[in-house]
């Protein structure tokens, strides 16, 4: 623990030096004019995030490249304030302002991920994005309701894919083959993706295998086993752009993976077998954006028809091996989305539109005896046929107030209807859903130019959560449970203020925030059985730091802090899967295009701050999870001007180390290389 303060000193030292003395550094040109950086999430329209009045932040596509990545969730652990949990290697779920699971939002080029199935808790579902089809990742810290209704209470995540890079020319064919290898997971991972545009129309087609083994972790953990699984990708997008102010979107993505095992329940919950089998996704989008269509009054507008499709199955084998529980759940989405944007003058720039999303829900599960070739249909987890609506009108005006002052304002009213019987096929029992509800949600923020590199904000809004299908009827690790169909909605409000700064030598967000959290639906034990209840009321706050600075020499310091304490007030007791003190540290040499080099470490302090279900967590150790320091090492470089090849060892000093919460250890020393080809 010693060496790990020592560690985070040297670079705080190290970080208020260079900012002492920036203004004497002379610093390559390639530095000294930052570019903004433009991000959609938190407007809905593009913006600058450093305009934007919260914290928002973009993982890029170059360093999407740089990082090779096993899994989505894996470019997201050097975002300030971002905890990434792992259940399983198949897993991956990020906690954002200290929530998780189905208090943070996930989109897909804006088409709203989440469904009345998510779970309650960390799961995966990120993990179904296949990381080599992502453009960049945009992160918005704080409730979006407003703007995204139910969810999105503790942040929003947006993950952008390709589209054809070379789209507008007269025409032109070509694509890229990329290959990567893993040595902590023999992990192996191909993809090809042709791209070819005639005139104004684009498309590009891809597809992608991966294949892990089994996990070895640091320390004296060694293998983990069942760990490993296969996927297998397919993606399209082709856009027509028929003039410049208008264009036309449609996309497809597929997702296959196989025999994902859940580590935790075999490992720690003494089950002989549980894999998440299939495990499938179908996204499919229409889109239609158009630029200038009545002037001012209307510069903006855009409509998206989705239909996603989610797939969850489980093959469990409990403590007799002759018997095997098969069940699957799915969700049969379709969206509409309508997006306006007006410019009012001295009234502000409106944007407004309305979003329906309907969930059709199929659910079946059956025992399976080996020994006697029978299978007997059970108790589904969810009401087979039931469906889940959502309704949401929204409003938003971006306001200049003063020349360095602007406000942001918004509100949204927001329907959930949701219908369905769950009926077992044994002892008869029924429980009957039907729940119709309202909500009517606000957001004010304010941002104030102080210096043209540095602006101070503060904003009030309000989350939303709506009672799913998962919460009525219960599934979550380790317990069983029984319906509660009466439960009501998750409400918060959060208050943030903060720094963003964007100068030629540095820039940083610094940020602190208090949410207040009512009606939380948690597990609650009635008699000898668990069942979800609106039960708790909550606090939590945190500071959020992160950094960039350009040094001499073609190098660049980069690092993040994050600081959170959450409480149930209802308990007067520490609020559970709060993530500790953590952070990162890291400098990158880039003298041109064609090479790089860069080193990083990922620090976390130990979290002995537990609530009673996190004393009762398997996953976490006995008197909480330990801190750790991890160091990696990579670099990468152009070998010819169609060839670029990627190295990186991870864990540096094979650290035994795992997230608060983890259901697994992650990698010990793994060295993973990437080489890609153009043509």
């Amino acid at each position: 623990m010693n060496s790990l303060r020592h560690l985070i000193l040297f670079h705080l030292l190290l970080f208020c030096t260079a900012r002492a003395g920036a203004e004497e550094l002379s610093v390559p040109s390639m530095t000294s004019h930052p570019l903004p950086e433009v991000l959609v999430t938190a407007t809905r329209s593009a913006a600058d995030t450093f305009r934007v009045p919260q914290f928002a932040s973009i993982v890029p596509s170059e360093e999407i490249e740089r990082r090779i990545p096993s899994t989505t969730p894996d470019l997201l652990d050097r975002q300030a304030g971002i905890l990434v949990q792992k259940t399983n290697l198949g897993g991956g779920s990020v906690f954002i302002r200290g929530v998780t699971g189905k208090q943070i939002l996930l989109l897909v080029d804006g088409v709203r991920l989440n469904n009345s199935l998510y779970r309650f808790g960390p799961h995966q579902y990120l993990n179904t994005i296949d990381p080599h089809t992502i453009e960049r990742l945009e992160v918005v810290r704080g409730p979006m309701s407003v703007l995204y209704g139910s969810d999105a209470m503790g942040g929003t995540i947006n993950v952008i894919t390709h589209r054809c890079r070379e789209f507008g020319l007269s025409s032109d064919v070509g694509g890229r083959l990329y290959g990567k290898y893993g040595s902590a997971a023999t992990e192996r991972a191909g993809r090809l993706e042709l791209e070819a545009n005639v005139g104004n129309a684009g498309a590009l087609f891809g597809g992608t295998y991966r294949a892990f083994g089994d996990l070895t972790a640091g320390g004296g953990v060694g293998l983990q086993a069942p760990t490993g699984y296969d996927e297998v990708d397919a993606d399209m997008k082709m856009n027509w752009k028929p003039s410049t102010s208008h264009e036309w979107t449609v996309a497809t993505q597929f997702v296959r993976q196989y025999r994902v095992p859940k580590t935790s329940e075999v490992t720690l919950g003494g089950k002989l077998k549980y894999d998440y089998e299939p495990q499938r996704r179908l996204l499919a989008y229409l889109r239609f954006e158009g630029t200038e269509l009545a002037g001012k009054w209307l510069g903006l507008a855009r409509v998206t028809l989705s239909y996603n499709l989610q797939e969850e199955g489980e093959e469990v084998v409990r403590d007799d091996p002759d018997i095997e529980t098969k069940e699957e759940n799915g969700a049969n989405t379709l969206g509409a989305t309508l997006l306006l944007r007006s410019d009012l003058g001295a009234f502000g720039v409106l944007s407004y539109g309305a979003e329906f999303y309907q969930d059709w829900i199929s659910s079946t599960r059956h025992t399976f005896s080996y020994r006697s070739g029978e299978s007997r249909q059970v108790r589904s987890a969810f009401p087979d046929g039931a469906t889940y609506r959502t309704v949401g009108l929204y409003v938003q005006d971006e306001i200049p107030i003063l020349d360095r002052l602007t406000l942001l304002v918004g509100g949204r009213y927001s329907y959930v209807k949701t219908e369905g019987e769950l009926k077992d096929p044994e002892g008869g029992r029924q429980d009957t859903l039907s729940l119709e509800t309202d909500n009517l949600s606000g957001m004010a923020h304010i941002q104030l130019e102080v210096f043209p590199w540095l602006n101070g904000v503060f904003g009030v809004a309000q989350g939303y959560r709506a009672p799913n299908m998962e919460d009525f009827f219960g599934k979550v690790d380790f317990v069983e449970e029984i319906p509660n169909t009466a439960l009501t909605a998750e409400r918060s409000i959060n208050y943030e203020f903060g720094l963003k700064a964007r100068h030629t030598l540095f820039s940083g967000n610094l940020f602190y925030f208090l949410s207040d959290y009512d009606d939380l639906i948690g597990r609650k034990r009635v008699d000898s059985v668990v069942q979800r209840q609106n039960i708790g009321e909550a606090g939590i706050q945190g500071v959020e730091l992160d950094f960039r600075v350009s040094l001499p020499m073609d190098l660049i310091l980069f690092g993040t802090y994050s600081w959170i304490q959450g409480t149930n007030r209802t308990s007067d007791e520490p609020l559970r899967r709060i993530p500790p003190m953590m952070g990162t540290v890291g400098v990158r040499y880039q003298p041109s295009a064609r090479y790089w080099a860069e080193a990083w470490g990922l620090f976390a302090g130990r979290q002995d701050r537990l609530s009673p279900g996190d004393i009762s967590d398997e996953r976490i150790p006995e008197g909480g999870t330990p801190g750790y320091a991890v160091f990696n090492l990579g670099g990468g470089v152009r070998l010819w001007d169609t060839l670029d090849g990627t190295f990186w060892i991870e864990n540096l000093g094979d650290a035994e180390y795992k997230t608060h919460g983890s259901g697994i250890y992650f990698p010990g020393i793994n060295i993973m290389v990437g080489l890609k080809v153009a043509f």
